[in-house]
C-alpha cells in the first residue's frame, strides 16, 4: 500500500490534519494518535507528515526505541541532527543561559553553547531545559512551520515524556504541531492522564484508531476473494499489520490478540529467512537500535563493509529496512518488525550482540550514556570498567534524566564483586535519595537513604544521611519517624561538635512540627552555643536562622526577630561556599522575613538562596527558599514576576509527580495570580492544591490551599462559599491554622464575606479577631488588614468618615513595608467612604492614585475597580487614551485582548474563540468586557466596526 493510500482512517487524518492547518496558521498545537501495535499509527502519521511539508512546514521526526531508553533520547533523535545545520548566529537569538541548558540535552549544541559558565542543573532543575526546549522549538518555527513528530511515546523514557507533556501544556508561540504516537495499554498513565486533559482544554486533538473491517480489510489486501478476506479478518481482528504480515507469507493460521502474536512473529522472521545471509545482519541491526547506525551494525553483526553493504540491498529490497534522513542511518519498515527479529533471538546471541555494540561504540568514543544501554544488558557480574561506564552515565544523566539515572545506578550496584567494601557500595546508593526525591519517589528515597545509612562509617557521612532520612520523613508526615531518628541520632553522637550541631539545628524544626515550643528555644541555645564554641559562624547562623523562622511561625515576634538579627549580623562574614554547605542559612532568613514583614530584604536573600540552590543542587535542603521569595514578589506588587516563579515551581513539581509538592507549589501560584486579579486560574490551581493535599492527608497544605481557594470564591462573588471552605480548612472562625501575622489576611477576607452576605455582627467579631492577633504579633502588615477589616464594617454601619480613617491607616501601614497592592485597595475603600461621606475631590485623589499603582503592579481586576469608582464621580481612569472608533484605543488593548477583538470580526463565537486560543469560556468572557470598557462599545457588532476601520489594520 503506497503512502496516501488511506484504508478506513479518512475521519482520523481530517481530524490531524485540522490540527496542521492550526500551526500552519501560527496557533501551536498538539495532535496524539493512539492504538494497539500493528493498527496503523505509525503509518497515519507518516501520511501527516506527508500532507505537512506538501502546505509548506518542516518535519522533524523522532522514535522511541523499546530497548533503548536514552536520556531524552526522543527529542535527540528528532532535532540533534537537524540543529547542526542550524547557523550559530540563529541559535544565539536564545542567549547564552538557555544555549547552555540545551547543550546538556543536544550534543550537536555543544560548540555552541558556552558550558564553563553555567553550573550543572540539579535533577529537580530539569525543567530549565524544557523551557529551553520550548524556546528552541519556537526559534525553528520563525522560518517555516514546523512538525515534531514523536513515534512510540510507549518506550520514551519518562525525562522525554516531561518535556512531551510540558510542551502540551506550555504550547510555543510560533508555528509548531506537536505529534505523538503510542500504546494506551502499554503508555505512562501520568502521559495517558495529561493528554486526557489537554485533549479536554482544547490544547490537542486525540485520535484513538480503531480496526479495520472486514470490507476494508479485502482493500487492505488487494483480494477479491470474500472467502479469502474473511479468514484474514478473523485471523488478525482487522488489525492492519497483522494483515499484511499474514497476506505477505500467506499463513493461515489465526492471530488475533495484543501485543505481538506468535503467527505474525514467525511471519516477519519468515521474510528474513527468504533475505538468505542478511538474517544475520539484520539481528544484529535489532540489537544496535531504531533506527540504527550502519557503521555500528557492521562491527556488531562481524561483516566487512562490503557485506554489510549487501545485507542492506538485501533487507531494503525486501521492505524489512529503508533509509531514514540521516546519512548512513536506517530503520526497520515498522517498530514491530525490529521487535519481532530481536525476540526470536536466543538469549546468548542476544547477549553477545550486546556486547559487540558496545565494544563497537567505545571504539567510536561514544558518550557513557551510548554504552550504557548496552552494557546494561551485556555486562557481567564483576566488571569493574562496565560499573564505570554505567555510573559516568548516571552521573551525566543525573540532572536531565534522574530516571535513567536510577536505573544505571541500581544496575551497577547489582554488578559490584562481592568483595566491594562499603564505600564502594555507598558512592552508588547515596546519590539515589536525591534522585529518587525529583522523580516524586519519596518511599524509594526514604529505602535509598536508609541503605546508605547502614553503609555509612563515618560521622558526618551518617549525620548528612540522618538528616536526609528526617527531611524525607518530614515531608511524609511521619514527624514522630523523624523526631525518633533525630533524638536516636544525638543520644549517639553527644552534643559536641559541628556535626552534633547539625542535629541540633534539625531539632529546632522538629520541634516547630511537633508544635514543642520549648523545644525551640532549648534546641535554639544549644545549637547556637555549641557552635559560637567551635567557632563555627555558619553554624549559629543556620541556627538562628531556623529558630527565627520557627518563632515567627508560631507568632512570637519580638523572640523571632531576635534570632534573624542574629542571624543577619554572621551573614556578611559567610562565603559562597559556606552558604552552598549549609543553604538552611538562607533558607531560615527568608522565612522569617517573609513572615516579619521585611519583604524586601526577603526577596534579596531569596534570590541569593535560590542561585546557590541551582549551582549546587541542594534546594531539598531549604524548601522555604522558593515559596518565600515567590510571595514577597507579590507583596511588593511584583505581579508577573512572582507568577513567573511560581508557575515554573509547578512545572518543576509536576515533572516530579510528588502530590505534597504538586499542591504546594499549585497554592502559591494561586495566590499570586489572586493578587493580580485572575481570580478563575488562582481557583483553579487552589481546588486542584486542595484536592491533592486532602487526598495526601497534608493539614498544613490543605490549610494554605484552603485559605487561596476562599480568597477565589469571595472574589468570584460566591462568599457563602468561601466562608464554608475557610472555616473548615482553617480550624474555624478564629483561624488557628494559619501562621504567623498572615493569619489576619484571611480575617480580613472573613469580614468581607460577613459582609456580602449582610451578616454585620459576625463581620464585625471577625474584625475584632483582626486586632486582637495584631496586637499579638505587632506587625504592620496584620495591622493593615486589622484597619481595613474595620474599616469595611464602619461602612456597613453607615459610618463613612470614620471608617476612610481606618481604611487609610490601613494604607500606611501597608505603605510601611512596601505592600504595593494591598494598599492601593485600602486607598480604594478609603475612596468609596469618603465619597459617600461627600468628599468628592479627595475620594477621586485617593481612587486615582489607587488606580495607577494597581496598573504598575499589573493588578488589572482591582484598577479596574478602582477606576469603575472613578467613573461614578464622572471622573476619567488615570491611564486612558481616548476610546473608540480610533486606533488609540485599540492601542490600549493587550496583546490577548486584540486577539480576541480580531477573533470577534471573524465572527466566532465566544466558545469557539475559547477553543482556538485555549482559554476558557469565562475567561474569554472577562478579557471582551475588558474590550468593550477600554473601546467604549456595546455590541459585537459595534467592535468589529472599530477593529474594522483602524487604519492598516492595527
Amino acid at each position: 500500500m503506497a503512502r496516501g493510500d488511506l484504508v478506513g482512517r479518512d475521519a482520523e487524518l481530517s481530524t490531524l490534519v485540522r490540527a496542521a492547518h492550526e500551526a500552519l496558521a501560527g496557533s501551536s498545537t498538539a495532535a496524539l494518535v493512539v492504538g494497539e501495535p500493528g493498527i496503523g499509527k505509525t503509518f497515519l502519521v507518516g501520511v501527516l507528515r506527508d500532507r505537512f511539508e506538501e502546505l509548506g512546514g518542516r518535519v522533524l521526526t523522532g522514535r522511541a526505541s523499546e530497548f533503548e531508553a536514552l536520556p531524552l533520547g526522543l527529542f535527540v533523535d528528532a532535532l540533534d541532527d537537524h540543529l547542526r545545520t542550524v547557523g550559530s548566529d540563529t541559535l544565539s537569538e536564545l542567549g547564552s543561559e538557555m544555549l547552555a541548558e540545551l547543550a546538556v540535552i543536544f550534543p550537536a549544541l555543544g560548540s555552541v553553547a558556552d558550558l564553563g559558565s553555567h553550573a550543572a542543573p540539579g535533577p529537580d532543575e530539569r525543567v530549565g531545559g524544557y523551557v529551553a526546549t520550548r524556546a528552541l522549538l519556537d526559534l525553528l518555527s520563525r522560518d517555516r512551520p514546523l512538525a515534531l513528530v514523536l513515534d512510540d511515546l510507549h518506550w520514551a523514557d519518562r525525562s522525554s515524556l516531561e518535556l512531551f507533556a510540558f510542551l502540551m501544556r506550555r504550547p510555543p508561540p510560533g508555528r509548531v504541531l506537536l505529534v505523538g504516537s503510542y500504546r494506551p495499554l502499554q503508555v505512562d498513565a501520568e502521559l495517558a492522564a495529561d493528554v486526557a486533559r489537554a485533549t479536554y482544554d482544547g490544547r490537542a486533538r486525540c485520535v484513538e484508531i480503531q480496526p479495520l473491517d472486514p470490507a476494508e480489510a479485502a482493500r487492505l489486501v488487494g483480494t477479491d476473494d470474500v472467502r479469502e478476506a474473511q479468514e484474514l479478518h478473523r485471523a488478525t481482528g482487522g488489525n492492519p499489520f497483522f494483515l499484511l504480515a499474514l497476506a505477505r507469507t500467506g499463513t493461515p493460521a489465526r492471530a488475533a490478540g495484543a501485543g505481538l502474536p506468535p503467527t505474525i512473529a514467525r511471519a516477519v522472521t519468515a521474510e528474513l529467512d527468504r533475505s538468505g545471509s542478511a538474517r544475520t545482519f539484520a539481528e544484529a541491526a535489532a540489537v544496535v537500535g531504531d533506527p540504527f547506525d550502519l557503521d555500528v551494525a557492521i562491527a556488531a553483526a562481524g561483516v566487512t563493509d562490503e557485506s554489510g553493504y549487501r545485507a542492506i540491498d538485501q533487507l531494503a529490497e525486501r521492505g524489512i529496512i529503508q533509509a531514514s534522513e540521516v546519512p548512513r542511518q536506517f530503520a526497520f519498515r515498522h517498530p514491530l518488525v525490529r521487535q519481532a527479529i530481536y525476540d526470536s533471538l536466543p538469549p546468548g546471541q542476544r547477549l553477545a550482540l550486546h556486547e559487540q555494540c558496545a565494544a563497537a561504540l567505545a571504539a567510536r568514543g561514544a558518550a557513557a550514556s551510548e554504552l550504557a544501554v548496552h552494557v546494561e544488558h551485556a555486562a557481567r557480574p564483576g566488571d569493574l570498567e562496565a560499573i564505570a561506564v554505567l555510573t559516568t552515565a548516571a552521573r551525566q544523566a543525573a540532572a536531565r534524566a534522574p530516571d535513567s539515572a536510577v536505573r544505571w545506578l541500581q544496575t551497577a550496584s547489582r554488578m559490584l564483586p562481592s568483595t566491594a567494601d562499603a564505600g564502594q557500595r555507598l558512592e552508588l546508593v547515596s546519590p539515589l535519595p536525591v534522585l529518587f526525591t525529583a522523580l516524586g519517589r519519596p518511599e524509594e528515597a526514604h529505602a535509598a537513604a536508609l541503605e546508605a545509612l547502614a553503609l555509612a562509617e563515618d560521622d558526618t557521612t551518617r549525620v548528612d544521611l540522618t538528616l536526609a532520612c528526617v527531611a524525607i520523613e518530614q515531608g511524609l508526615g511521619r514527624y514522630a519517624d523523624a523526631h525518633r531518628r533525630l533524638v536516636s541520632a544525638l543520644e549517639s553522637l553527644g552534643t559536641q561538635g559541628e556535626d552534633a550541631v547539625s542535629l541540633m539545628i534539625a531539632m529546632v524544626v522538629d520541634a516547630f512540627f511537633t508544635r514543642d515550643h520549648d523545644g525551640i528555644r532549648r534546641w535554639t541555645r544549644r545549637a547556637v552555643a555549641e557552635a559560637e564554641r567551635l567557632g563555627l559562624p555558619v553554624l549559629a547562623a543556620a541556627a538562628n536562622a531556623g529558630s527565627a523562622l520557627a518563632h515567627a511561625l508560631a507568632g512570637r515576634t519580638e523572640v523571632a526577630e531576635a534570632h534573624l538579627e542574629a542571624a543577619l549580623a554572621v551573614l556578611p562574614t559567610l562565603s559562597e561556599h559556606d552558604l552552598s554547605r549549609r543553604l538552611d542559612v538562607l533558607g531560615g532568613i527568608t522565612g522569617a522575613e517573609l513572615y516579619l514583614d521585611r519583604y524586601e530584604a526577603c526577596v534579596e536573600h531569596g534570590a541569593r538562596g535560590l542561585a546557590i540552590s541551582r549551582a549546587t543542587g541542594r534546594a531539598w535542603t531549604a524548601p522555604t527558599l522558593s515559596p518565600s521569595y515567590g510571595t514577597a514578589l507579590w507583596v511588593l506588587g511584583r505581579l508577573d514576576e512572582s507568577i513567573r516563579h511560581f508557575d515554573a515551581s509547578v512545572e518543576s513539581t509536576r515533572a516530579g509527580r510528588h502530590p505534597e509538592t504538586i499542591a504546594w507549589a499549585l497554592f502559591n501560584l494561586a495566590f499570586a495570580q489572586a493578587m493580580a486579579g485572575r481570580i478563575d486560574e488562582a481557583l483553579t490551581n487552589g481546588l486542584e492544591s486542595l484536592e491533592l493535599a486532602e487526598r495526601q492527608d497534608d493539614s498544613v497544605i490543605s490549610t494554605w490551599a484552603g485559605a487561596v481557594v476562599a480568597v477565589a470564591e469571595c472574589e468570584g462573588g460566591h462568599p457563602a462559599a468561601a466562608l464554608t471552605t475557610l472555616y473548615r480548612t482553617c480550624g474555624g472562625p478564629d483561624l488557628p491554622n494559619l501562621p504567623g501575622g498572615w493569619r489576619n489576611h484571611l480575617l480580613e477576607l472573613a469580614v468581607r464575606c460577613h459582609l456580602a452576605l449582610g451578616a454585620v455582627d459576625e463581620a464585625e467579631a471577625s474584625a475584632a479577631g483582626a486586632r486582637d492577633w495584631a496586637e499579638v504579633v505587632g506587625l504592620p502588615y496584620a495591622r493593615s488588614m486589622a484597619h481595613r477589616a474595620t474599616a469595611a464594617c464602619l461602612v456597613a454601619r453607615g459610618d463613612h468618615t470614620r471608617a476612610a480613617e481606618e481604611a487609610l491607616t490601613a494604607a500606611e501601614w501597608a505603605d510601611s513595608v512596601s505592600a504595593r497592592v494591598d494598599a492601593a485597595r485600602c486607598r480604594i475603600l478609603a475612596g468609596r467612604a469618603l465619597a459617600v461621606a461627600g468628599q468628592t475631590e479627595r475620594a477621586a485623589e485617593l481612587l486615582g492614585a489607587a488606580a495607577a499603582s494597581l496598573d504598575g503592579c499589573g493588578a488589572h481586576r482591582f484598577r479596574d475597580e478602582a477606576e469603575r469608582e472613578l467613573g461614578r464621580l464622572g471622573r476619567r481612569p488615570h491611564r486612558r487614551t481616548a476610546r473608540g472608533a480610533g486606533s488609540d484605543g485599540l492601542d490600549s488593548l493587550t496583546a490577548r485582548e486584540r486577539e480576541i477583538a480580531d477573533l470577534v470580526v471573524q465572527r466566532l463565537t465566544n466558545p469557539e474563540i475559547a477553543e482556538r486560543i485555549f482559554l476558557s469560556t469565562k475567561t474569554v468572557e472577562s478579557h471582551l468586557r475588558n474590550v468593550f470598557r477600554k473601546l467604549d462599545v456595546s455590541s459585537r457588532t459595534e467592535l468589529a466596526r472599530v477593529v474594522e476601520r483602524a487604519p492598516d489594520g492595527s
